[in-house]
């Protein structure tokens, strides 16, 4: 929480009514850029992008961000450069630059290093790191970093940092075939967050639980599950898990051959992903929709998202996939993490 009382007010607003939140940052970011008020300024960024990121709103925080980095340096306030760093990671990895997330979380986690005894900042650049190895298939460094996490957050006993960590370890956990320990962690978090009342990551898990009920052949629950999450998102709404739900939901339909509801739900995703730029989120409901496209017996329709598909895969080849340099720099940053 924020010493600055007017930051407090809003974080309180945050996950259950996150517009009335988003209109009462913007009017302090205004006021306190006017009236020269560096760390209100650079404190409100962040919460910014905090909250644009939840609802898919990127009208503003990456420019805000970028002009508080610049005042952190300007005014003397380094020690929030990690936290916007942290911020900026979020803000281009949700839109599928991965690269770039991954330069701003190296140097949150380097800062955070440096500054000692920051174990939430640190732990987020690890949350955020492990995110880039995942999406580029570097499972193995995504686990390292995503377990140090689960180290240094949990013991803050902040309901937000220890089911943000637990989610990306529960994932990492399914991919590499862990499921009985990946679904441990992932109903844990959930009875964390209903034992405290925190409602914002529950539709998150309960997607990734449905998940790992489709990996064990369990349709109907993890019809179920998923179904729950988007009734969830109603209280606490979150557009990329809104768009992975509906992903999830239409290929279960299709594998039912309830095709025409298969295909409003992938497009209605799609509809979600490509309003908010998630342009990796947009690319996985084109494979979906073209597969119900082919059931469908309408070859043109399949051929649209594959196309459309592969044009996204080419736009952003760039991001999708590390240079040498990077990989080599996220395997040295996890060869610091204490075994």
């Amino acid at each position: 929480m924020s010493d600055i009382p007017e930051i407090s007010a809003i974080e309180d607003l945050l996950y259950q009514h996150p517009l009335a939140a988003l209109q009462e940052c913007r009017q302090l970011l205004n006021r306190w850029r006017i009236g020269n008020n560096p760390q209100g300024f650079v404190e409100a960024a962040s919460l910014l992008a905090l909250i644009e990121d939840q609802i898919g709103d990127h009208a503003g925080a990456r420019s805000e961000l970028l002009q508080a980095l610049s005042w952190c340096r300007q005014f003397g306030l380094q020690r929030f450069e990690p936290v916007i760093h942290e911020r900026l990671g979020r803000e281009y990895y949700t839109a599928g630059e991965f690269r770039l997330a991954a330069e701003h979380w190296l140097a949150s986690f380097d800062q955070s290093q440096l500054a000692g005894n920051q174990p939430r900042e640190l732990g987020l650049a690890c949350i955020g790191l492990g995110h880039c190895c995942s999406a580029i298939g570097e499972l193995a460094l995504a686990t390292t970093f995503h377990r140090e996490a689960m180290r240094l957050l949990p013991p803050l006993q902040q309901t937000y940092l220890t089911a943000k960590a637990a989610i990306s370890l529960g994932w990492d956990l399914r991919c590499s075939g862990a499921a009985a320990e990946a679904s441990a962690i992932l109903k844990n978090a959930l009875a964390l967050c209903q034992q405290t009342g925190f409602l914002f990551f529950q539709a998150e898990i309960l997607l990734r639980l449905a998940e790992l009920a489709v990996d064990q052949e369990e349709f109907a629950e993890a019809e179920q599950l998923a179904e729950d999450g988007l009734a969830m998102l109603v209280r606490s709404p979150s557009h990329w898990c809104e768009a992975k739900l509906l992903g999830l939901l239409a290929t279960l339909h299709l594998r039912d051959d309830n095709l025409q509801l298969a295909l409003n739900l992938v497009q209605h995703g799609l509809r979600i992903a490509e309003a908010d730029r998630m342009t990796y989120v947009e690319a996985e409901l084109c494979q979906i929709a073209a597969r119900i496209g082919q059931a469908q017996g309408q070859p043109a329709l399949s051929q649209l998202y594959l196309e459309r598909a592969g044009h996204l895969q080419q736009a952003n080849s760039g991001n999708w996939q590390a240079e040498p340099e990077l990989l080599n720099a996220l395997h040295a940053r996890a060869s610091q993490i204490p075994a």
